[in-house]
């Protein structure tokens, strides 16, 4: 007998093992459950879990005096209101008195970003503040180290008047 008859006869009887294991489980009453059973609709309904800094709310009133100043200004530059917001954050202006708003364009001028600098406080209070105000669908990434929040597309105009109208 050469060595390859012999080879081809192990696997000959490997395979046919193999065939009597796989039908001796396909007729096992189990098997034949799982292929009658219903097929589930691949739909479903998932709720995110909100993280906790997002569940409480952070109420804001808005001075109707505030919103004719910055409608009356016609450079659209407003000084800081007089009282401070009563806000767990505060952003501090530039040394030319305007507030730390930038457009950012990275990749080749395709990534462009909008980030506010000089943020003391609570910078996730920030984000739910502008959350709120912008719409749920912003991207933001906060950078605690450089106290700085930046949002993904350009929202340079909003950002700044909804930052005029909590006084800052």
């Amino acid at each position: 007998m050469s060595p390859y008859t012999t080879y081809f006869t192990l696997i000959t009887m490997a395979a046919a093992t193999l065939c009597r294991i796989c039908n001796s489980f396909i007729s096992t009453p189990a098997a034949v459950q799982l292929r009658t059973v219903q097929s589930v609709p691949r739909v479903a309904r998932i709720t995110p879990k909100i993280p906790k800094h997002r569940q409480n709310k952070i109420t804001f009133n808005i001075n109707p005096e505030r919103l004719r100043q910055i409608e009356e200004s016609p450079s659209g530059w407003v000084p800081p209101s007089t009282e401070a917001p009563d806000l767990p954050f505060f952003i501090k202006r530039s040394k030319f008195n305007n507030l730390p708003v930038y457009t950012d364009y990275k990749r080749g001028g395709n990534y462009k970003l909008t980030v506010i600098r000089k943020i003391e406080g609570d910078l996730q209070a920030l984000d739910g503040v502008l959350r709120d105000r912008l719409g749920k669908d912003i991207h933001c990434q906060i950078n605690e180290l450089t106290s700085q929040l930046k949002i993904k597309g350009i929202h340079k105009d909003a950002v700044v008047t909804v930052l005029k109208q909590l006084g800052f």
